[in-house]
């Protein structure tokens, strides 16, 4: 059965038609602020011919040839995440608790984590995990590059771990491994792989990653169940058969949109298709459990050993935590037995390092306050991997460009130097 055969198969003729001829045009492009980093004012003062998302406030939409965002300095100092817009909407549109625990259980690369987080505002613990721990690296650092302080980053199979957080987790996000069809216009070789076959195993792998995620859900919990392809066999066959086993879930509305597409078949359900919503597509729907969400008791570790380095950089009301000889700090303790952990929050400092330096994440986690600020000429030196000379008490520092932070640096004798992350240098 060819791409196009499947489409036929749910979809009406016409509506088939668009979305087929939809997908030989343009991606979109789209960012989402950090503002805690940048305002909107500021950004849009910045760049004033991006557009705003059509449900997201605090998301844009961007000509590429205009503004190429992920080669800006901003990028790197964690003032937003790019991503594109049909994709922002399951996290958005997923309920989440005061300080409650939320999962992404197949998170990286990390804009639907990103997300979650900064809509927490700090508060509560996000598990951002993923099975392949290659990937899981990529998503840790967009976690450090963002700054984020409430965000576990683990590579686990939470198959094998609902009984160990049964109806643990007050919200969920469950953006599945599928076929792929709604990346046809951004990478070739997923147009090249599509094949029914491949609808079908990844659809038998999404009914057990939903089995897994109803196990770990807390009565009165949200799920929000998403993928990037068109098939219904991964959509509403995979939702309308769960929802049938489980009486205690139900499939709930998000307020509506006119580029949505619902299926009579689900209607809560929504298919964002390239010819009706600018953006590669999606399909989401948010299913949520019978009961009254209970508010769980929190815990924090009071680490004594560095309490100097702590106070000085206003984390003693933290949750202060060693970690394989790592020093961490996250919002609340989480119990992580089990599980395979990358990142426990802002990692601080190793604990064999004599000298006490900072990591490159508490730099972007800390506020302006912290940081000395370095003009333009100062700010490209310093992201370029240059010392330069600089008045100041001998020390580690924070520095920053435009009030927004940029890595640590030391100085010595009136000299700032570098350590800025080579990696991210400029060439």
């Amino acid at each position: 059965m060819t791409f196009a055969e499947n489409l036929r198969l749910s979809l009406p003729e016409e509506e088939a038609k668009k979305l087929i001829s939809s997908l030989d045009q343009e991606p979109f492009h789209a960012l989402f602020l950090n503002e805690e980093k940048l305002s909107k004012e500021a950004f849009l003062a910045r760049f004033p011919e991006v557009e705003g998302h059509p449900e997201i406030p605090n998301a844009f939409l961007y000509n590429k040839t205009t503004y190429d965002f992920g080669k800006l300095w901003l990028y790197q100092a964690g003032a937003y995440s790019i991503q594109e817009p049909a994709a922002m909407l399951p996290a958005f549109f997923l309920p989440l608790s005061e300080g409650g625990r939320v999962l992404d259980l197949c998170a990286a690369p990390g804009g639907k984590s990103i997300e979650l987080a900064l809509r927490m505002k700090g508060k509560g613990v996000l598990v951002a995990n993923d099975l392949s721990y290659p990937r899981a690296k990529d998503l840790s650092q967009n976690i450090e590059r963002m700054g984020l302080g409430n965000v576990i980053v683990t590579a686990n199979d939470f198959e094998k771990l609902t009984g160990r957080y049964p109806r643990f987790f007050s919200s969920i996000l469950l953006d599945a491994p599928c076929s792929g069809s709604a990346m046809f216009r951004k990478n070739e070789l997923a147009k090249e792989d599509w094949s029914y076959e491949k609808v079908l195993k990844q659809a038998a792998i999404q009914k057990r990653l939903l089995e897994s995620a109803y196990a770990l859900l807390s009565p009165g919990g949200s799920l929000m169940y998403s993928t990037c392809s068109f098939s219904k066999e991964e959509n509403e066959d995979v939702i309308l058969p769960f929802l049938s086993a489980h009486p205690d879930m139900k499939a709930a509305a998000v307020p509506d949109s006119p580029g949505f597409y619902h299926h009579p078949a689900l209607p809560e359900g929504v298919h964002l298709y390239p010819h009706r919503y600018r953006g590669e597509g999606q399909f989401f729907c948010l299913l949520q459990k019978d009961g009254i969400l209970s508010a769980h008791e929190k815990r924090f570790v009071k680490e004594r050993k560095h309490l100097a380095f702590l106070e000085r950089f206003g984390l003693l009301e933290r949750s202060n935590e060693s970690l394989h000889g790592t020093l961490y700090s996250l919002s609340e303790s989480f119990p992580i037995k089990d599980l395979n952990v990358l990142r426990y929050g802002v990692m601080l400092l190793e604990e064999d390092d004599k000298k006490e330096a900072p990591s490159h994440h508490l730099s972007h986690f800390l506020g302006k306050e912290f940081a000395l600020p370095l003009n333009k000429k100062q700010a490209d030196d310093y992201l370029s991997g240059l010392c330069f000379p600089y008045q100041a008490p001998d020390g580690w520092y924070v520095v920053s460009q435009e009030g927004i932070n940029l890595g640590f640096s030391k100085i010595s004798h009136g000299v700032l130097k570098n350590h800025y992350p080579k990696g991210l240098r400029k060439k």
